[in-house]
Formats: structure tokens, sequence, C-alpha cells
């Protein structure tokens, strides 16, 4: 899950993903090499009460991501990578590789 706040605006937004990792051991440690994540869902969050937000910006990114995309670009920071989401040819693509890596 992912958790983020940004008190000055008021706002915040919860978003839970999924993990995919491939680790390997190297020198007899384990360590993940590669991690991408899969978002499933995602909601804004009110910490000091209702605010007022943006629908059209908000709607510019998946709705997986979406309120986490807005409050890092409210804050400043561009969103403009595509993530995987829930059910995206991203996700399976991620997926397929990662049973290809584990087969080779």
């Amino acid at each position: 899950m992912i958790v983020g706040e940004n008190i000055r605006f008021r706002l915040g937004a919860t978003t839970h993903n999924r993990f995919l990792d491939r680790v390997e051991k190297r020198d007899g440690t384990w360590k993940i090499v590669n991690r991408q994540s899969i978002y499933d869902m995602g909601s804004i969050t009110f910490p000091l009460g209702p605010v007022n937000v943006d629908a059209h910006q908000i709607a510019a990114h998946p709705g997986e991501y979406a309120a986490v995309a807005y409050l890092l670009e409210l804050s400043g920071f561009p969103a403009a990578k595509v993530f995987a989401t829930k059910g995206s040819d991203l996700e399976h693509d991620i997926k397929t590789a990662g049973a290809t890596w584990l087969t080779s």
C-alpha cells in the first residue's frame, strides 16, 4: 500500500498495489534484482476535512493510481509515466516476462 499526504493542500492518497519482484542469490545472499508495481485501486483522503479537487486532472490518469498521481502533481512532481494497472496489457507483459525469466 502506498500512503501519502500533503498537509499544505489538506489532501492525501491511499493506493493499493502489488509488487512483482525478481530475486537472485548472488555470492550467497538473496537480493531483489528487479521490482515492478501493479496498481489495483486508489482513493483520495482528506486528513483535515474535505477540500475541492480538480476532477479533470484526476481523470487524466488511470483510476487505479489517479489519486496518488494527483497528489504528486499537486505537490510539484509530474506523474507522466504510465504504470501497470489491474488487468492492463502492461500487467500481462510484466507477468509474462516474469514467467519467462523463471523458466530460463
